[in-house]
């Protein structure tokens, strides 16, 4: 084979598929299946000749070393797949340790997968996977609206927040026709659900409870599960630098004593009452402040404080406060002199601080800007212009709100950032 052969062939490319987004996600194409009934079998059962389980379903929730050789050379698997009524997308791990390059790879190898085995007559059905708010940037790519999809709550019990803030989101961005949900639903789960139940699809070992998560893993028992979106056993994993610290002086007021409130002024004067919970860590944040924006947030608004997987704090949604909800506690105040708040450093840290905080302000040729995470999208103004106002999908299609010509990502790092939550 010569070099430019290797080079234009389809499996080195990877490009023969309509892609959405900056990154080009593969669409994995809406397709209607029967979901009435549903029978889930492993990819690890698969057999060459089937004649028990033609009816079932193909499913991926297994270590991504068993389903590899999809990715690397997906062709003769092609008629053993063709055997079953669909086949769920695989589900390449996306856990919140992994870098977010990774991340997004494995969004990528996901939906090529599926939008391979739909070019060659399969039914596919996408599985979908998140990790933290970050990965919302591309992890519901390449699903179009109202499509049949799948998910596992296998193992998500101890993080049912983080998969629950997920899910919502995918709900909003994909309103999906049907979910298929591997493993026992959460009641706040919304939309329709199809339940299936994980021990009459395999056959159990004695690690079932644990490995479902309905127990806890024993001390020193070497069992490591592989869990959906998320690193939880502690044991050889987790980043070399341990949990979230404060990066800014403000962002202690995350932690704190238990029942304690804390009121920080920010630089521009705005001021932000923090209540922490039994554990020490903040469970709500109230805002004494529009932001600039009083067509989308009402002064005072709050938000609930998530936490991540690897201790890191996130605002969820706003919500207007009424008078009677005030807090009560009062625990301190932090003062933060500065007129302005720390420039980003790059995209990466603009990014962390949109999607964990939701509310950025910056200052450029003597105007400022709001660019805001709504449940709707991702909305940019001039301040007190709502004129000037622009809605958007993704995070990166904000960056192309053009300020006096320029591209806000083209000056995301030089601006004066006046209000940033993290």
């Amino acid at each position: 084979m010569t070099s430019e052969t290797f080079r234009n062939q389809g499996l080195f490319l990877r490009n023969q598929f309509q892609g959405e987004g900056i990154f080009e996600i593969p669409i994995v194409k809406k397709q209607h299946v029967n979901v009435e009934t549903i029978t889930l079998i492993g990819y690890d059962h698969v057999k060459p000749e089937e004649k028990e389980f033609t009816h079932a379903m193909v499913h991926f929730f297994l270590d991504d070393y068993k389903f590899e050789v999809l990715w690397n050379n997906p062709e003769p698997r092609i008629k053993k797949l063709a055997q079953y009524r669909a086949v769920l997308t695989p589900q390449y791990s996306l856990y919140t340790e992994m870098p977010m390059t990774l991340q997004l790879y494995n969004t990528f190898r996901n939906r090529w997968v599926g939008a391979y085995l739909q070019s060659r007559g399969i039914t596919v059905i996408p599985t979908v996977c998140w990790g933290t708010p970050q990965s919302y940037w591309f992890c519901f790519d390449g699903l179009e609206t109202g499509s049949i999809v799948a998910v596992s709550t296998l193992g998500v019990r101890t993080e049912k927040e983080l998969f629950m803030h997920g899910y919502q989101e995918m709900i909003k961005r994909v309103n999906p026709e049907a979910v298929i949900c591997y493993g026992n639903p959460f009641d706040e789960m919304e939309g329709n659900i199809i339940a299936v139940d994980y021990a009459k699809t395999n056959n159990l070992s004695k690690w079932a409870d644990y490995i479902c998560g309905e127990k806890e893993i024993p001390f020193n028992s070497n069992l490591i599960v592989k869990r959906y979106g998320y690193v939880l056993n502690e044991k050889g994993m987790g980043r070399a630098s341990g949990q979230w610290k404060p990066k800014k002086e403000d962002d202690k007021r995350f932690l704190g004593k238990p029942g304690e409130t804390k009121t920080t002024t920010k630089k521009n004067g705005d001021t932000y009452i923090t209540r922490i919970g039994k554990n020490g860590r903040a469970t709500s944040e109230r805002h004494n402040s529009t932001h600039g924006n009083p067509k989308e947030h009402v002064n005072p608004h709050e938000h609930d404080v998530i936490w991540q997987e690897n201790g890191a704090p996130t605002l969820g949604p706003g919500r207007p406060v009424s008078e009677k909800n005030k807090y009560i506690n009062f625990g301190g105040v932090i003062k933060m002199s500065n007129q302005y708040e720390p420039k980003f450093e790059d995209l990466d840290d603009f990014l962390d601080s949109l999607l964990r905080g939701r509310e950025i302000v910056i200052e450029y040729h003597g105007k400022q800007y709001g660019i805001f995470y709504l449940e709707k999208g991702f909305y940019v103004a001039q301040s007190y212009h709502d004129e000037t106002g622009k809605l958007y999908r993704t995070p990166d299609e904000a960056l192309e709100y053009t300020i006096d010509g320029t591209k806000l990502r083209d000056i995301i790092t030089v601006v004066n950032v006046v209000q940033r939550n993290f």
